[in-house]
């Protein structure tokens, strides 16, 4: 993806990728599920807003960002999606995570650390800086 948000429109690529996801996913809904078209607003205005903010907006916000930094960065944020989703969850819902949990959330986040300061070491060691080479 890094590719083409250097090169594309960051509002056509997210565009493209949405368009094309709900049409598979609509074609692949009647193929393999019993539609269920819902009869209550709040169902469809929940659709609305997920679809609006939670996917296109966040797309859009994606795509741009990803415009001005590099695919490890990239991958590193996604990489802690979990683990921020959880947190919200705790904030907002009061949901809490078992041992095992908090050891897989321990694990990503060192190992985003790890990803993010071994750069820099090496860089150090060679007279450099990470931005230095980004350039």
């Amino acid at each position: 993806i890094s590719r083409y948000t250097h090169m594309s429109d960051p509002m056509l690529l997210a565009t493209v990728e949405i368009t094309v996801v709900a049409l598979l996913s609509t074609l692949f809904s009647f193929v393999l599920e019993k539609p269920v078209i819902p009869t209550e607003t709040s169902v469809w205005l929940a659709v609305l807003v997920t679809s609006l903010l939670a996917t296109t907006f966040a797309f859009i916000v994606q795509n741009i960002a990803q415009k001005h930094t590099s695919p490890t960065h990239t991958a590193l944020i996604f990489l802690g999606e979990p683990v921020f989703a959880q947190a919200f969850a705790y904030i907002m819902l009061g949901e809490l995570l078992t041992p095992r949990q908090l050891v897989g959330c321990a694990l990503i986040l060192a190992g985003m650390v790890a990803a993010e300061f071994k750069p820099s070491l090496k860089s150090k060691r060679s007279g450099t800086t990470a931005s230095e080479k980004a350039r």
